[in-house]
């Protein structure tokens, strides 16, 4: 009897350890996702047109640093590995911002818009201090944390700024080249009606020879019948004077 039971003890201990084996392997996936899942989240909530601080590399970054950065974080968030249901957006960012730096123009424009916004923000707090609402300590360190966080903030609302005033010159210049385009169309619609009529003017030309010729045969516009008119007779005997202008009809019986 004590071996029946002891055989049957055996299965149960056996499952209890397959079962342990299961949920040990479960939370080494969890951890092995925590750190992807973070890594998701902090791209998602990075600004999007800040290439360095996706990549997470300095704004005087190697080629080499570049592509580094990109190898380590795209095999920690590529979305045929990480679980989180964001990933491929992620990774969607990360491949943008590798896109960005690794062209000598783009990333030559980003720099710049960088280091301007970097300038703006000290000629702000220059002013800010002058006026006594800032204290000078503020910029007697630019390489603390606080000085780089505050030019990443600005940097954000510098480069808004400075895309929705390309934004809108681009609207300006579609807005005039509209404009243009229909004066164009307008000039070629009236150049079309303009050929038009010569044309239906040209081709008329016959049939309004034909008429005239029908016309002129049946008589034209007719003879200019004599203006006829009647002279009353006036009896009496005309006497001329030696002065032209003196002359006059004398009437018979009269003085």
């Amino acid at each position: 009897m004590a071996t029946a039971r002891s055989g049957a003890a055996s299965p149960k201990g056996g499952s209890n350890a397959v079962d342990e084996a299961a949920l040990e392997r479960m939370l080494k996936q969890q951890e092995a996702q925590l750190p992807r899942d973070q890594e998701i989240e902090r791209i998602l909530s990075t600004f999007r047109l800040d290439p360095f601080e996706i990549l997470q590399v300095p704004v005087v970054c190697t080629p080499a640093e570049i592509k580094l950065a990109y190898r380590k974080k795209s095999l920690l968030i590529h979305p045929d590995k990480a679980q989180h249901p964001r990933a491929q957006e992620a990774f969607e960012a990360l491949k943008k911002a590798e896109a960005i730096l690794t062209d000598d123009k783009q990333k030559e424009y980003f720099t710049k818009l960088m280091w301007d916004a970097e300038k703006d923000l000290k000629a702000k707090w220059r002013s800010e201090i002058k006026k006594g609402r800032r204290p000078e300590s503020d910029l007697a360190d630019e390489d603390s944390e606080k000085f780089r966080q505050e030019v990443k903030q600005h940097y954000q609302e510098f480069v808004v700024e400075v895309e929705l005033r390309k934004r809108q010159q681009r609207q300006r210049a579609m807005e005039m080249e509209g404009e243009e385009e229909r004066k164009r169309q307008e000039a070629a619609e009236e150049l079309k009606r303009k050929r038009e009529r010569e044309k239906e003017w040209e081709d008329s030309r016959e049939e309004r020879v034909s008429n005239w010729r029908e016309f002129m045969k049946s008589g034209g516009l007719g003879k200019k019948k004599k203006k006829t008119t009647t002279k009353k007779k006036v009896t009496g005997t005309k006497t001329t004077h030696a002065n032209p202008e003196n002359s006059y009809i004398k009437r018979v019986g009269g003085s």
